[in-house]
């Protein structure tokens, strides 16, 4: 595990106007890292069956079409 950086500043070390601003943009700044830094959720895998059956195509009329096309590619008919 990484250690934790230190920040360079701290927000007493800003002047009362500069204060404002820095805060503000680390009220703006945070929520953008903090949400880049988080994982993301796993994409869930769609197989080309998966998408036939979506499209109403059944797994039947896969495996006939599945033999034709392997016996046209074998020379077969």
């Amino acid at each position: 595990m990484t250690p934790v950086p230190t920040p360079p500043y701290r927000v007493p070390d800003f002047c009362p106007d500069c204060r404002e601003k820095f805060l503000a943009v680390v009220g703006w700044i945070a929520p953008a890292l903090e949400s880049t830094l988080s994982p993301a959720p796993p994409e869930p895998i769609t197989t080309p069956e998966d998408t036939l059956r979506r499209a109403g195509i059944s797994s039947e009329r896969q495996a006939v079409y599945q033999r034709r096309l392997s016996s046209l590619l074998a020379g077969r008919k």
